[in-house]
């Protein structure tokens, strides 16, 4: 993705152009605006030009390197009033939306993973992008044992989703087979979701990868011998989501990978506005809850960073696609477990 893609009203981007110029929010919104966004406006480009507003944005246009464009027919959906089912109408689900009328935007929060703002709130919405940062970075670095010491620490750096990708092999199974799994699942597993999903009121695609070593399935808790599945880990996911979300509100891919040459070695969260990594695992505690991670530190981009969005997103999404899901896909299709019999918006599964 070259360009985040950015749908607005003028007069939010008046609003951007009325702000303190010499302050590093502004310097940080023009940079977004202008070096890693694609403009739309929600409107045809009769009505935009003869905008009284027009002129003047025109004149902000040619002091930097803005691109912009109207609204075609496919994207009728988000002239005013817009359609408030964006998630099903948005092909692109990184796309953001910035509107002059409050009442549809609030109407549409709740409804939809991505980031929307009426007039006022365009400063709210890069801060999102820009994980909180006083000036222009869009990736934060969490020390582990000081910044992060539990899962609530993530909460705030969460940003909408429609899809998101977690790659772990030890969300299920700790390393240490003395440990309690219920406790540890509790502590681990249902933390980090519980972070993760806090927010979530829209549809939503749950990808989860992780792999159990084929030669040891049968010791596993969740291999299931009379049906040689892992259908009890399927359904203990299931389970989980069901009471969190409520049961139409997701649709779920486990990917069990039958040898490490298979899976994914780094761990990893992959939304369609963010990629959080972190080296030494996503399980930070044992089965009493005691902190035990012995890593250093938890990275976190947003697509607002162009190095990921251009280069670290795609590959993320490839090597997942073709050396986990196709691959497990032609060698033990088996260990592919889905709600519905169809592709993601990332992955394809069919």
């Amino acid at each position: 993705m070259d360009r985040i893609p950015v749908y607005t009203d003028i007069e939010n981007l008046i609003e951007v152009f009325s702000m303190e110029r010499q302050t590093d929010v502004f310097s940080g919104l023009k940079h977004f605006l202008s070096k890693e966004s694609i403009l739309t406006f929600c409107a045809d480009e009769s009505v935009v030009c003869t905008h009284p507003f027009f002129q003047h944005l025109a004149k902000e246009f040619a002091s930097g390197n803005f691109v912009f464009k109207y609204i075609d027919e496919t994207e009728s959906f988000l002239k005013a009033p817009f359609k408030t089912n964006l998630q099903e109408r948005l092909t692109n689900k990184s796309s953001v939306l910035l509107s002059n009328d409050k009442t549809r935007v609030d109407m549409s929060i709740d409804k939809n993973g991505f980031l929307i703002g009426s007039i006022g709130q365009e400063v709210n919405i890069y801060n999102k992008l820009n994980l909180q940062k006083s000036f222009f970075r869009a990736n934060r670095i969490l020390t582990i044992g000081d910044e992060f010491k539990n899962y609530n620490d993530l909460e705030q750096f969460i940003l909408p989703f429609t899809e998101i990708i977690i790659n772990e092999p030890y969300l299920f199974l700790p390393e240490r087979r003395e440990f309690d799994l219920s406790s540890y699942l509790d502590n681990n597993f249902k933390g980090l979701f519980d972070s993760v999903f806090k927010n979530v009121k829209n549809k939503v695609n749950v990808v989860i990868s992780t792999y159990v070593n084929e030669q040891f399935e049968q010791e596993s808790n969740w291999f299931e011998l009379a049906t040689r599945s892992f259908n009890p880990l399927f359904d203990f996911i299931r389970n989980y989501l069901t009471t969190k979300l409520g049961a139409a509100n997701y649709k779920l891919w486990l990917v069990v990978s039958p040898m490490v040459r298979q899976a994914r070695h780094d761990r990893y969260i992959l939304t369609n506005y963010q990629y959080i990594e972190s080296g030494a695992g996503l399980t930070f505690f044992d089965d009493r809850g005691n902190f035990i991670n012995r890593g250093e530190a938890i990275h976190l981009y947003s697509i607002l960073h162009d190095d990921f969005r251009r280069s670290t997103l795609p590959s993320v999404i490839n090597n997942l696609q073709n050396k986990v899901v196709d691959s497990v896909k032609v060698t033990h299709p088996h260990r592919i477990y889905k709600t519905d019999d169809c592709d993601s918006h990332f992955l394809k599964f069919k």
